[in-house]
């Protein structure tokens, strides 16, 4: 059953609709990390478009981080329009917010998945991978159109039964509570266990290939940046999939809502963080400072050769994996997460 709001106004503009609101404080905690992901993911975009010399990304990854940036300021409307710390929403900003919020949900656990099952399948296929131009559009325009029909959809619905549409207790934005909420709720945890599922491919192909390499003498390295990176990308997804499981398991209880509403505050800081490596802002923003790492870290590494046969057995990382041989001053190949 959805939770019923806990007061109803009737105005002859609108219907407002009242709950137990989350303490302030709790709200600008959540505002304040969905406005630094929000620039960190700006930042990295912008990065990833101006700068020639990063090693290219999977065009999956530049949809997953576009989508991820677009919902800030989506979950922020509250914030913006000032009703956050009001005891009244009025219903069409919420019905407005309700409608974006499930489009964006939906494109977002669409598009994180797209874009790791492209990742394995590119660390898999390697040079045998065909460049499908129609299979990239089609990959990159989906989750785009599975928002707007969702988006639409909830619309409708919130015109049909606008007492569905309101804050829940626990919640900073608003959403739409009925049969197709727990549809939704139901695709992200199919989603998200996809997602797992694959991963465990990429643990699978892990393993191999380090078995490879352990018998020819040479050892897989993994640095402690992308070992945290890949932790925290799965810390993530578990979270994410537990709150959603506890949404549908509670029914919507006061306390799972919290768990949901900081997963979704913290969503774009965490994805920023994940896939923003320090070489990509350094090598654009401070080449200086990029020049002197680099260096550094050729000369406390292996050779050249040595370095391009390794990345060349294990292209294969949790994320973004991308192989591309370039004619920079010293001429490896770099997978980046």
């Amino acid at each position: 059953m959805p939770i019923i709001p806990t007061s109803v106004e009737e105005n002859s503009m609108t219907r407002r609709y009242s709950v137990h609101l989350v303490p302030v404080p709790i709200q600008l905690l959540w505002f304040s990390l969905l406005l630094a992901g929000q620039l960190g993911l700006f930042v990295f975009l912008v990065t990833l478009t101006r700068s020639k010399r990063l090693i290219p990304r999977l065009p999956v990854l530049h949809n997953f981080l576009l989508i991820t940036f677009l919902g800030s300021p989506i979950y922020l409307m509250l914030f913006y329009s000032g009703d956050y710390a009001r005891e009244f929403v009025h219903l069409p900003m919420c019905t407005a917010q309700a409608a974006l919020v499930s489009g964006l949900d939906c494109a977002f656990t669409l598009s994180s998945l797209l874009h790791v099952f492209e990742s394995w399948r590119t660390a898999a296929l390697g040079e045998n991978l065909r460049n499908d131009l129609r299979r990239k559009w089609i990959m990159i325009v989906l989750p785009y159109a599975h928002w707007v029909i969702v988006s639409l959809d909830v619309m409708l619905l919130s015109t049909t039964h606008p007492d569905r549409v309101y804050r829940s207790p626990g919640s900073f934005y608003c959403s739409y509570h009925g049969t197709a909420a727990t549809v939704f709720y139901v695709e992200y945890a199919v989603f998200g266990f996809g997602i797992m599922i694959v991963q465990g491919f990429f643990c699978h192909l892990f393993w191999t290939r380090q078995g490879f390499l352990s018998g020819t003498g040479l050892e897989l390295r993994v640095s402690r940046s992308m070992f945290f990176r890949v932790a925290l990308f799965t810390f993530v997804e578990i979270f994410g999939i537990a709150s959603i499981v506890g949404i549908l398991a509670t029914r919507g209880r006061e306390s799972v809502s919290y768990c949901l509403s900081s997963f979704c505050a913290s969503a774009s800081l965490l994805v920023f963080l994940i896939f923003a490596t320090q070489q990509d802002l350094l090598q654009l923003w401070f080449p200086c400072l990029y020049r002197s790492t680099r260096r550094h870290s050729i000369d406390q590494g292996s050779s050249v050769d040595e370095s391009r046969f390794i990345l060349s057995l294990s292209s294969a990382t949790f994320s973004d994996v991308m192989q591309k041989d370039t004619n920079e001053e010293h001429g490896s190949s770099i997978i980046t997460l």
